[in-house]
């Protein structure tokens, strides 16, 4: 397993050129607008996780600066990156999970995203490995009180196994 950091110094159009090679999203996707939905406490359930389209996640959503965060696993075959959708603005923060589909067509690739939250440090990620279970990231995240406030939350878990195909998450 290989667990590298893409270069947050990288010219921004190498890295929409790998994300737009690696996403398969279409130029619709681009110009879709970010998903707005309320924010909220995220339990452990399955609409943790959407599709990217379902979650209307675009390249411009991408996280850009300092601090893009973006890495990859299994020898490239995942990539995770973090996404600003700028609204709603207490809860813009999330991540996108671009995976090969085991035993699929060649070049096949599943893209997820984990949105609404506060704040979610792709860069201070930890991640381990069991071959049975597959990879396991832990993600600290921020959540915001009643009053607006930014306080710390419970990390957000995402579990890859690229030999079954299955990713989930919970908090």
């Amino acid at each position: 397993m290989r667990n590298s950091t893409l270069n947050p110094s990288a010219p921004m159009a190498a890295m929409l050129a790998r994300c737009g090679a690696v996403c398969g999203l279409s130029l619709a996707a681009l110009g879709a607008g970010s998903a707005l939905a309320h924010p909220g406490n995220h339990a452990q359930d399955a609409s943790l996780l959407r599709s990217c389209e379902d979650a209307r996640v675009g390249l411009r959503d991408l996280a850009i600066g300092r601090s893009s965060g973006a890495r990859t696993f299994y020898e490239g075959d995942v990539l995770v990156m973090r996404i600003d959708q700028v609204e709603p603005a207490a809860a813009a923060s999330g991540i996108v999970i671009l995976a090969m589909i085991p035993d699929g067509e060649p070049g096949a690739r599943r893209c997820l995203a984990a949105t609404q939250f506060a704040y979610l440090d792709l860069d201070r990620a930890t991640s381990a490995y069991d071959p049975r279970e597959g990879l396991t990231l832990s993600i600290p995240a921020r959540d915001n009180d009643p009053a607006g406030t930014s306080i710390a939350g419970k990390p957000l878990v995402v579990k890859i196994n690229r030999a079954t195909g299955a990713i989930s998450a919970a908090r």
